[in-house]
């Protein structure tokens, strides 16, 4: 009966008339809200001009910073010159344009920009970047237009002009520290590796610049990471094992799957995506070994065999059309070549290796910029 009478009153339905109160404040609009950020920009066209490879010598004691080889016809390696400096360069990397090259000297934290000469294959200094405090090789976006280093406890993000110059310098701060970075082929995210055996996704934007979207646990810490040719899957390397994370639409990564691996120190994925190539140590080998991965339509790994390459420390990179994989071989100083089974993803060496400069340890192949 209660509940009634002070459901009536409220109404009006009876009882005195209610005197009114003041009128309320009319609502104050918030701030409109953010426009979502502009997309990546889109990668470039490749290149069409000739294939050079790029083997850096990372012994601090060696006069020869990178060896640049003409790769002919069969994928043999034809020695084209040398870019001399005072200590050694860990690792190149190729602009996507084929017009400009980016040596990375961790022992000196100096980055040096070069234009690429489209006939010799030859290298010219542009610019240097020194007292620089990064690790790994240097990441750069599919636009061309942004580059990407870890550092300690931050990513370290450059924008790159027409001239292949880097500008506009600054990090992006991880607080679990950067083991590695990964750069999706679409250029939509960045992979990053903390110390803290996370794997966290970034977006980036129109400006190259990164914002959160999400992280998963690596068990142990990274040693290499991999993104796959058609951005399907990322690789980890953490620990024994070859974790794989499916990646879905918008970067998000799916559940792990696991395969045994010892010690991976690289990786590459074959161009066609069907193959994992994984430099191992601790395996058949007095030395390293390339252990090989079929990776499955679901994108799970499977054991292939290995071969041993005992010489072999540093980078694994794959000839364009994916039937050569090159090796940097640190321990002989040399470059070596072997064919890979398009069907088995089998590899064979084709000797003799070539000579490069002291402590081989990066290696890129690319094509570069068709000259006019």
């Amino acid at each position: 009966a209660l509940m009634a009478a002070s459901h009536l009153t409220g109404c009006g339905g009876g009882g005195a008339a209610e005197t009114a109160g003041p009128a309320s404040p009319a609502p104050v609009p918030g701030p409109a809200p953010m426009p979502p950020p502009s997309p990546a920009p889109a990668p470039l066209p490749a290149p069409t001009g000739q294939i050079f490879a790029y083997a850096a010598s990372s012994d601090d004691s060696s006069d020869i910073a990178v060896s640049i080889y003409k790769v002919l016809d069969d994928g043999a390696l034809e020695p084209a010159g040398t870019v001399l400096a005072t200590s050694g360069a860990l690792s190149a990397s190729i602009h996507p344009s084929g017009r400009f090259a980016y040596v990375i000297n961790e022992i000196a934290g100096r980055i040096s920009a070069h234009a690429i000469d489209g006939e010799s294959g030859m290298l010219e200094l542009t610019m240097t970047l020194d007292d620089l405090n990064f690790n790994g090789r240097m990441h750069i976006h599919p636009s061309g237009q942004f580059a990407y280093l870890a550092g300690d406890n931050a990513v370290l993000i450059y924008g790159i002009d027409g001239a292949g110059m880097l500008v506009n310098g600054r990090t992006f701060g991880v607080d679990s520290g950067v083991e590695q970075v990964a750069l999706d082929p679409s250029g939509s995210q960045l992979y990053v590796a903390g110390m803290n055996n996370m794997l966290t996704v970034y977006s980036i934007d129109a400006m190259g610049d990164l914002a959160f979207q999400g992280s998963v646990g690596t068990a142990e810490r990274c040693s290499a990471l991999l993104v796959s040719p058609a951005g399907r899957s990322i690789h980890v390397a953490a620990g024994h094992s070859i974790l794989t994370h499916t990646i879905g639409p918008a970067g998000q990564l799916g559940a792990p799957s696991s395969v045994d691996a010892l010690n991976v120190r690289e990786m590459a994925v074959a161009p066609s995506g069907k193959y994992l190539y994984a430099l191992t140590s601790g395996g058949t080998g007095s030395g390293a070994d390339v252990s090989v991965y079929e990776i499955t339509e679901a994108g799970e790994l499977i054991a292939r065999g290995e071969v041993d390459a005992i010489d072999v420390e540093g980078e694994l990179a794959f000839h364009p059309s994916g039937g050569i994989l090159y090796t940097a071989d640190g321990a002989g100083n040399t470059v070596s070549r072997y064919t890979v089974d398009q069907f088995t993803g089998a590899l064979a060496e084709m000797p003799p290796a070539v000579a490069a400069g002291l402590g081989t340890y990066g290696i890129c192949v690319a094509r570069v910029a068709a000259v006019a």
